[in-house]
């Protein structure tokens, strides 16, 4: 379809992310105050699960480029925080992925702070706008892995563990700019 890739409406969507949460919780004892230490909660752990528009992105499957088959049916599983929207109408890649690289590097993201990992989500519009300039996956992948990051002296301003900052940043941080 195209629209509404993880909001309401998809039951397999939902009965996906219905079914591995149960699994966590009952389980792998996620519940609240015990395991799950979250002081806000996540919507997203109830029905937090999207296809993948196969049919309409320029680019080969997730799945075939994590080294699956083409006809093997796979789900990636990912703890992830709340989605983060890049809003950009953007017709050049530079553009769109400098806007993405931005987001990623927002001060207070759990993941700058933890040595979390990304996912990122991208509309065929915008994969097809990348592909048309003759970037693949890899491309974006390394473009991001190089721009979104963030000096030492900004992440000083705050986020998680600011008394032992050195320790728990990602092992890639541009330490050189303080």
């Amino acid at each position: 379809m195209g629209q509404t890739a993880s909001g309401q409406g998809w039951l397999a969507n939902a009965a996906i992310g219905r079914a591995i949460r149960l699994a966590l919780v009952n389980l792998g004892g996620a519940r609240p105050a015990g395991i799950d230490k979250a002081t806000f909660g996540h919507p997203g752990k109830y029905t937090y699960c999207i296809a993948e528009n196969e049919a309409n992105s320029p680019w080969e499957p997730y799945h075939v480029d994590q080294g699956f088959g083409a006809e093997t049916s796979t789900v990636t599983v990912f703890a992830a925080e709340a989605p983060h929207n890049v809003n950009n109408h953007a017709f050049d890649p530079y553009r769109l992925l400098d806007a993405i690289a931005g987001t990623i590097t927002t001060l207070g993201a759990n993941n700058y702070y933890v040595m979390g990992e990304y996912v990122l989500v991208l509309g065929v519009d915008h994969a097809r706008i990348l592909d048309q300039a003759g970037w693949k996956r890899r491309h974006v992948q390394r473009y991001l892995f190089e721009k979104a990051r963030l000096p030492v002296s900004r992440l000083k301003y705050g986020g998680m563990y600011v008394e032992r900052l050195e320790r728990n940043l990602w092992p890639a941080l541009d330490r050189a700019r303080r």
